[in-house]
């Protein structure tokens, strides 16, 4: 038995959008979380303001993983606007599930690159 829902033991064993494909992507990033090891990079094409293709790589535990999946998702198709404007309370109820806040900053890295690297094109 998981300590996790089954569509989080979902997006962590079948995550989506993994791996970067043979795209020009115009955006991107990489953070990591030292207290527990979690990294992402994560890439992006945005086209009219639009991400209409994103992608991530990396190590993390279960909630990173599900959550970079879930939040990947959640962003396809949407505007970069909109996406800049999410918060932790976003992420929340995407990944519906309550967090500690231990574990919040595992919940919450995904976001965050994604964020940082709509704000940075290559």
């Amino acid at each position: 038995m998981s300590a996790y829902p089954d569509h989080l033991m979902d997006h962590y064993r079948h995550p989506r959008n993994f791996t970067f494909h043979a795209v020009t992507y115009t955006h991107s990033s990489e953070l990591d979380n030292p207290s527990c090891g979690d990294k992402i990079q994560v890439k992006a094409l945005v086209s009219d303001g639009v991400v209409t293709t994103i992608a991530w790589e990396g190590i993390g535990c279960a909630l990173s993983t599900a959550s970079a999946s879930i939040m990947t998702v959640a962003v396809t198709g949407t505007s970069v606007e909109s996406i800049l404007r999410l918060t932790k309370d976003d992420v929340l109820a995407h990944i519906d599930m309550e967090v500690t806040p231990v574990r919040l900053r595992c919940a919450l890295i995904p976001l965050e690159a994604i964020q940082e690297a709509l704000r940075k094109p290559i």
